[in-house]
């Protein structure tokens, strides 16, 4: 199974202020069309989203 792209900056920016007016996970997924799995990590794990490196070998 793959991994999906990155969020791009608009689309943090839409889970966080839809968040914060009151939009459940699942509402959220179906406007941005993301996973829900996806927003609610970006969620939980948002201050430190981008510092975080990707696992697995480095490209040469």
């Amino acid at each position: 199974m793959t991994k999906g792209s990155e969020l791009s900056d608009i689309e943090r920016g839409k889970i966080i202020g839809l968040r914060e007016a009151g939009w459940s996970f699942a509402a959220i997924d179906e406007h941005i069309q993301r996973s829900k799995s996806g927003v609610s990590k970006f969620w939980r794990t948002r201050e430190s989203y981008d510092k975080t490196k990707r696992p697995g070998r480095p490209r040469k």
